[in-house]
């Protein structure tokens, strides 16, 4: 079994919201288990775990999570309300309801994305001053 193998099954287990996978055969015994934000990949006959990131097998970030916060337009994103504050939110954040995420900026107007509910930021999909697309995922989240 080769890597790219291993990405296609790890991609058909986001697809299809598999969380585990274990397959034995051709000499190998491989075990897949998907976290939140993380595989992990477990080898039986060397009893060796690695968290693997999602960059290092080669796979898109933005097919990681079962929801999505997406752009409602295309225009520029803002992580921060100006370049000398903080950002509205980061990765690990328990945002509640109403809270500004992002502003997306079109036609030099300032568009605030709000959570409509309250969730966990999980990953921020997009850099700063990006230019997004309409229905870009914008935030990788967890409802709560």
């Amino acid at each position: 079994m080769k890597i790219n193998d291993i990405r296609e099954i790890m991609k058909e287990m986001n697809i299809n919201d598999i969380d585990y996978f274990q397959y034995e055969g051709e000499g190998i015994k491989l075990k897949l288990k998907k976290g939140r934000e993380r595989y992990k990949c477990e080898s039986f006959d060397k009893t060796v775990t690695k968290d693997l990131e999602p960059e290092e097998l080669g796979l898109d970030k933005e097919i990681l999570y079962s929801d999505y916060i997406k752009s409602p337009i295309v225009g520029t994103f803002y992580s921060k309300p100006s370049p000398d504050k903080e950002t509205f939110v980061k990765s690990g954040d328990i945002v509640k309801k109403g809270k500004i995420l992002c502003i997306v900026e079109a036609m030099k107007v300032m568009n605030e994305i709000v959570a409509d509910q309250d969730i966990k930021i999980l990953d921020i999909l997009v850099a700063n001053e990006d230019i997004v697309e309409y229905g870009q995922k914008l935030f990788g989240i967890e409802k709560l």
